[in-house]
């Protein structure tokens, strides 16, 4: 049994300086983790574990509480949370007593994609938190350290006969300990590892500076989860889908001569209000008249088309449109998940099924 929970687990969880000093942080745990982006990662995945946990009411749950308690959290926000990272969560069960922390520890954590490279992992610590069991893990395991901008990065082969690495995730193998952000970066390319770090100490190189995911992450504002992608790998990704089902659906209810504009990033969010799931659907432009000009038809698309993958309308299978609005250079449509399911909105995205999303030909 305790083999198959946290596989089932994590797939219910997972279905923003100058050169030389330090950054000044915005306000807001996405806008901070914003700033460990860098300028050639493609996509953003986030959530929010201390927002989770307040909305759980376990604020002070750490991997130091009792495990039933742990269990119960873990397993629970699996019905009515999501999550578009999740740093080791098949292992959640192990994590702590093999690595000194688990998700409970952290106040937030990314994954970052890139185009032809592997992922990365940002994991912002509790402010309290003592990273000596970390540290000294490493050091027993057999670690090699190297120092990098500020940051101890922790390195090692990989080794697939080595236990401790079957119970973590292969990120493990280039660790750098931020530690006056009390933040873990991880992944199995150094080079990664090494561009957040710089990302963080110089905002030049951050997307935490950069006008449309900040714009996003300003408009979502506190959120539980997160994800944000460039124009280019949503309209790339949707034209891979199908886009011929698309561009009839898009017909259907546009017309035949749509007119939509090109738009720079787009991002997803939820958050609780009056204890129901809120999504957040934002497009951001690079100008208020394009924004604008799109407010009807993504308006429609989102209230009329169906679904590719459920081949329902989205107000049946997926979500219901609260309203669409625009401010400044971004569009917003508010949701509400059907069932109250935020998952089903990440789910959505995950699979490219967002026909309201579509891309100028």
């Amino acid at each position: 049994m305790s083999k198959i929970i946290p596989i089932a687990l994590a797939a219910l969880i997972l279905l923003g300086v100058t050169a030389c000093g330090q950054p000044s942080l915005p306000e807001g745990h996405l806008s901070r983790a914003l700033t460990f982006l860098p300028n050639n990662a493609s996509e953003f995945m986030y959530i929010d574990w201390a927002l989770i946990k307040k909305y759980k009411d376990v604020a002070d749950l750490t991997s130091r509480s009792d495990m039933e308690k742990r269990r119960e959290f873990m397993l629970s926000i699996g019905k009515d949370q999501a999550g578009a990272s999740g740093y080791a969560l098949a292992r959640f069960f192990q994590h702590a007593e093999a690595w000194g922390w688990d998700s409970t520890d952290l106040i937030w954590e990314t994954m970052l994609m890139y185009d032809g490279a592997p992922p990365a992992y940002v994991l912002r610590l509790r402010d309290d938190f003592d990273t000596t069991a970390i540290v000294r893990r490493f050091d027993e395991r057999g670690f090699t350290q190297s120092q990098h901008n500020g940051a101890t990065i922790y390195s090692h082969e990989m080794d697939l006969t080595a236990d401790w690495l079957r119970l973590t995730e292969f990120g493990i193998l280039n660790t750098a300990v931020v530690a006056d952000e009390k933040t873990l970066v991880l992944s199995t390319s150094i080079d990664n590892v090494k561009a957040i770090v710089d990302a963080y100490r110089d905002q030049s190189r951050s997307s935490g500076g950069e006008t449309a995911f900040q714009a996003i992450a300003d408009r979502l504002g506190e959120v539980a989860a997160a994800a944000l992608s460039r124009a280019e790998v949503v309209c790339r990704s949707l034209n891979e889908a199908n886009i011929s089902a698309q561009t009839e659906a898009v017909k259907a209810i546009l017309g035949p001569a749509r007119a939509l504009h090109a738009y720079q990033a787009f991002g997803i969010g939820y958050r609780y209000e009056n204890e129901k799931p809120i999504g957040l659907l934002v497009f951001h432009y690079a100008n208020a008249a394009d924004a604008q000009a799109d407010l009807d038809a993504r308006r429609r698309l989102a209230d009329e088309a169906t679904s590719l993958s459920t081949r329902q309308p989205y107000s049946v299978a997926l979500f219901t449109l609260n309203q669409a609005l625009v401010d400044g250079s971004d569009l917003t449509l508010q949701v509400s998940p059907v069932n109250d399911l935020p998952r089903r909105l990440f789910d959505m995205v995950r699979r490219r099924d967002v026909i309201f999303a579509v891309c100028p030909q």
